[in-house]
C-alpha cells in the first residue's frame, strides 16, 4: 500500500519505518513491564499494527516529504504507546527512545520534524476540505 500510494522518494523508508517500529515495540515490551502501580503497561502485537495502520490511513498527498512521514510515525508511536504512560520519567524515557530511533532509522533529528519548544500536534482539522 505504501509503495503504491506514497511519493516515490518515500518508498525507501518502508524498511526503516517497519524496523524502527518493531525495535520501539520490542524495547517497550522489555523495559516497561507491568507492575502494581502500572498494571496497564501491557503491550501486544496489535499495538504494533496500530502504528502501521495509522500511517497507512494517512492521505498520501499530505505526506510529500521524508520529514512529514517521520512526523506521522512519531505521532502514531506517541498515540499508541506513550498515551498509556503515567509518570514523567516514563514519558521522558519514551521521548528519548523515539528521538534515538529518528536519528538512527531516518537520519533526522526531532527538530527537523517538530518544533523543539512545542509538543507534537498532528491533524488536519484546520485544513479546509
Amino acid at each position: 500500500h505504501m509503495q503504491a500510494n506514497f511519493a516515490s522518494d518515500l518508498h525507501k523508508l518502508c524498511g526503516p519505518l517497519i524496523h524502527a517500529t518493531i525495535t520501539v515495540y520490542n524495547t517497550i515490551t522489555n523495559e516497561l513491564l507491568p507492575i502494581p502501580s502500572k498494571p496497564h503497561y501491557t503491550f501486544n502485537l496489535r499495538d504494533l499494527a496500530k502504528v502501521i495502520q495509522g500511517i497507512l490511513s494517512a492521505e498520501p498527498k499530505r505526506i510529500p516529504k521524508k520529514e512529514d512521514l517521520v512526523r506521522l510515525w512519531l505521532h502514531e508511536c506517541t498515540r499508541v504507546f506513550s498515551d498509556r504512560l503515567v509518570d514523567d520519567h516514563d514519558c521522558q524515557w519514551f521521548c528519548d527512545l523515539l528521538r534515538t530511533h529518528m536519528t538512527t532509522a531516518f537520519q533526522v533529528s526531532y527538530t527537523d520534524v517538530c518544533s523543539e519548544d512545542r509538543r507534537l500536534l498532528y491533524g488536519d482539522f484546520l485544513i479546509p476540505n
